[in-house]
């Protein structure tokens, strides 16, 4: 019986799987800091390995975790030898909140990626997560800290490690939902994202008056920093970047109220504790707050962002073709009449207005189908621009219709209209390969022209180059016909 060969991923998964079971022992025969320690030297190592490697997409966004765990690592260090030879002091509590401040910039670059500008869901599930934890907080947790008789420098510590971790929780969830690329490092990352997120709350809810806590928690850490080791030892980490599409940001009615609500919780639920007797929970409404206002800013950026995007491709659209990106007919309108004026007031030097319509052309969409009509009016459209800015860099080239193009050119009109033909006949004679047709175009072009102080009408102008166009076509049907 023949057996396959494990990939890089299942390996991946049975190393971490194995490891853990080896440190969950260690952990239970009453080695916990060992255990983690441990942990936190495995995931480091992983990660240093493979961005030493070059094997992993976002690196800048891995170099922050990175920071984040080596602050996180030499905080578990420093905190095992507390109360023998290096008691700390007050400020060191702010470490833990930096670690995973830097783990939560890392975060976010690595699942937002740099084509997210936009999308508002990661910041709108963020912003969620926070306030359903502000809840939990301010029920849960903060009176657990007050019936304990925690400092006011334990309480924003605490607060702060457990809002970020459910920052970083609600985007990743987000993230994985709308299924990215990055397979299997992206569930490594939601999973010790997750687990970071109940581990922060636990520690916090099962403190006694010295502040130890139950020893299960320590079995949380130990998943925390293998699944982030995992992440960055799956093959799938080199395509971790980001979400794969945009989505449109817009404000509707419910997100309001939502973020309305978002916004009110914290000093809301402070009233309450307030009008119950209770202590306020300073520290639940600073950093709930301090979280939760920047990413509403956040979110409302995006959203204007968003909307002056969808402004200006929509006025792009009003004037321009949507399947050659050319100038449309209404623009090219436009423009032929403000350019006739200008001659007809001696500020130019004249206009030559050329048309140009693809021979034979609804004979190949019969033939192949109008996927490969369309494939070749944008080939045939980039020709046409290439021939005639060869020619002058500043002609315009429009779809006027159908297979019909229109070139407005500016300047001494003399000889402009059959050097610009001429490009373009020798541009369209060269063969495209377009799927099974490999084919060269030709082209019946007819121009009209206007001289310096001449006047004429856009619409004049325009119908003589179409007149010409359709003699020049008429002449070539009589010349090939039998």
């Amino acid at each position: 019986m023949r057996v396959g060969r494990v990939g890089p991923a299942t390996s991946v998964a049975i190393g971490t799987l194995t490891l853990a079971l080896a440190l969950v022992c260690v952990h239970l025969a009453g080695f916990p800091t060992v255990a983690l320690l441990l942990a936190q030297a495995c995931a480091t190592a992983a990660l240093v390995v493979r961005l030493l490697r070059g094997a992993l997409a976002a690196r800048t966004a891995w170099w922050w975790v990175l920071a984040g765990l080596v602050v996180l690592d030499l905080d578990v260090l420093l905190r095992a030898l507390r109360g023998t030879q290096l008691p700390l002091p007050q400020w060191w509590l702010a470490v833990t909140p930096l670690g995973l401040l830097a783990v939560l910039l890392g975060v976010v670059q690595l699942l937002v990626g740099p084509r997210r500008r936009y999308d508002t869901a990661i910041v709108e599930s963020a912003v969620f997560a926070v306030t359903t934890t502000a809840l939990v907080w301010g029920l849960v947790a903060q009176p657990h800290l007050v019936a304990i008789d925690a400092s006011l420098a334990v309480q924003p510590h605490a607060a702060a490690s457990v809002f970020l971790s459910s920052a970083i929780a609600g985007a990743g969830v987000r993230v994985a939902w709308a299924r990215p690329e990055g397979g299997g490092a992206l569930r490594y990352v939601v999973i010790a994202l997750t687990i970071n997120l109940v581990a922060q709350a636990a520690r916090v809810v099962t403190w006694e008056s010295d502040f130890s806590r139950a020893p299960w928690v320590g079995l949380l850490w130990i998943g925390v920093y293998l699944s982030l080791g995992a992440a960055a030892a799956d093959p799938g980490a080199a395509h971790l970047v980001g979400l794969s599409s945009p989505r449109t940001a817009r404000l509707t009615g419910p997100r309001v109220v939502a973020l309305a609500l978002a916004l009110a919780l914290n000093p809301l639920v402070v009233a309450v504790q307030q009008l119950s007797g209770a202590d306020p929970d300073t520290a639940g409404l600073l950093f709930g707050t301090l979280l939760i206002t920047p990413l509403v800013a956040v979110l409302l950026h995006q959203v204007s962002r968003a909307q002056r995007d969808t402004e200006a491709r929509m006025a792009h659209l009003a004037v321009h073709d949507p399947l050659t990106g050319l100038p449309n007919r209404r623009r090219v309108d436009e423009l032929v009449g403000v350019l006739v004026e200008r001659v007809a007031a001696g500020q130019s030097a004249g206009a030559v207005v050329l048309f140009v319509d693809l021979d034979d052309f609804k004979e190949v969409n019969d033939t192949y189908g109008h996927g490969v009509g369309d494939d070749l009016l944008v080939a045939m459209a980039q020709r046409l621009a290439d021939a005639v800015h060869q020619v002058s860099p500043d002609g315009v080239v429009a779809r006027f219709g159908g297979d019909e193009f229109l070139v407005l050119l500016e300047g001494p009109v003399d000889g402009l209209a059959d050097r610009t033909a001429t490009a373009i006949e020798r541009r369209f004679a060269v063969p495209v390969e377009l799927g099974p047709l490999v084919t060269s175009a030709s082209a019946s072009i007819g121009s009209a022209q206007v001289r310096r102080g001449e006047v004429r009408s856009a619409s004049s102008l325009l119908s003589e180059a179409d007149a010409a166009m359709y003699d020049q076509k008429r002449r070539r049907r009589e010349r090939s016909a039998p």
